[in-house]
């Protein structure tokens, strides 16, 4: 019965990498697989990464994991830089991943930015990460932008909808300033 369904998911998933996308009316054929982001990239890699969740629960170190992005925290340098080779090899020996060199690395808890956030170990506070802010002001400039040809009736509901997400998206932020300091920026 299970491999049934799995058969059958399996089949779904693929023809939903093949479907293409939609633009201007027209279906073009994909030249990727499931979107990087996209809601179908996350589930695939929660679905394929759950062996690494597994081996990372048998050997104990603590760690989060959000879709492709995880975070392992050891107490020393030499722990990190041994459960980095290790983690390494299990990714590209077992489940047959390459690692991006640029995007891993081994680095200290405090200033840590994880999936848009910035942790402070010192002060004990999670806040948006600048990088993110820079990212919203410069949607958000874009969407206001003079030369664009559209009128503010039709930017405001576009600019409320990307404005609501994001907040809702970083909701978790500590810094009472931020939202502030982002209302007057708007202003």
């Amino acid at each position: 019965m299970a491999t049934r369904h799995n058969n059958r998911l399996l089949k779904l998933t693929g023809r939903y990498l093949r479907t293409g996308v939609m633009v201007d009316g027209l279906c073009h054929p994909s030249e990727e697989d499931a979107m990087q982001g996209g809601l179908l990239s996350r589930l695939l890699s929660n679905i394929y990464l759950d062996d690494l969740d597994k081996e990372l629960e048998k050997r104990g170190p603590p760690f989060v994991r959000y879709a492709d992005d995880f975070v392992i925290f050891t107490k020393t340098e030499v722990a990190a830089q041994r459960v980095y080779a290790s983690v390494k090899h299990f990714l590209r020996e077992r489940l047959k991943l390459t690692v991006n060199h640029d995007k891993s690395s081994i680095r200290q808890t405090d200033g840590l930015e994880y999936v848009g956030y910035e942790f402070r170990v010192f002060g004990g506070q999670i806040r948006v990460s600048l990088k993110r802010l820079d990212t919203f002001k410069r949607r958000v400039s874009k969407i206001f932008r003079k030369s664009r040809g559209v009128s503010m009736k039709s930017r405001l509901p576009e600019f409320r909808s990307y404005a609501l997400g994001w907040m809702s998206n970083f909701a978790l932020n500590q810094v009472k300033t931020t939202f502030v300091n982002l209302d007057k920026w708007l202003h």
